[in-house]
């Protein structure tokens, strides 16, 4: 076996009971890293961070690795571009998609608002560009300890099953 190899530095430390997101919320999220590979042997390592480069927003992050993790690519974010001034994205999962070739990652987001949505982004080229898809019909307040944490995807032949857990059920019960 060859000796591992750094992909990238990140802020590991998540987000405490929302303590350090800008909306306020109160899920406590981690920086834990989600990992897809594709049929030719790359790899694409995708996780969440606020902080990077003296932004106060919190993103998602990519690197990927064309020969089986000897280098990596630089950070990127995902979505590109991120359009949104005081938005949020966080707790990102990641599946490739053999079927269609498609990278596939869900995350929570508010970008539109200081509720939550999930969303998808989907990358046809390798991680180069990506379109985004609102996933969830309903948003959320994103008050949960660590309902975030509850957070999956994968993919067969064009179609992504996403899983998550959100507050829609008045009853206080996560689903």
């Amino acid at each position: 076996g060859s000796a591992p190899t750094l992909a990238a530095t990140m802020n590991s430390r998540g987000f405490a009971n929302g303590a350090n997101l800008p909306g306020g919320f109160t899920m406590g999220a981690n920086s834990a890293p989600s990992m897809a590979a594709d049929d030719s042997g790359s790899i694409y390592v995708v996780w969440g961070q606020k902080n990077w480069g003296g932004a106060n927003n919190a993103d998602i992050y990519l690197v990927k690795s064309t020969d089986e993790g000897a280098t990596w690519t630089a950070l990127d974010t995902i979505p590109k571009p991120v359009t949104q001034a005081s938005g949020d994205q966080w707790l990102p999962w990641a599946t490739w998609d053999n079927g269609t070739g498609a990278l596939v990652v869900v995350y929570y987001d508010s970008r539109e608002s200081s509720q939550v949505n999930l969303y998808a982004s989907i990358s046809y080229d390798g991680g180069t560009t990506f379109q985004d898809l609102k996933v969830s019909d309903d948003y959320w307040s994103g008050n949960a300890s660590f309902a975030g944490d509850y957070i999956g995807v994968d993919a067969r032949d064009g179609v992504a099953y996403p899983v998550w857990v959100d507050d829609r059920d008045t009853t206080g019960t996560f689903k």
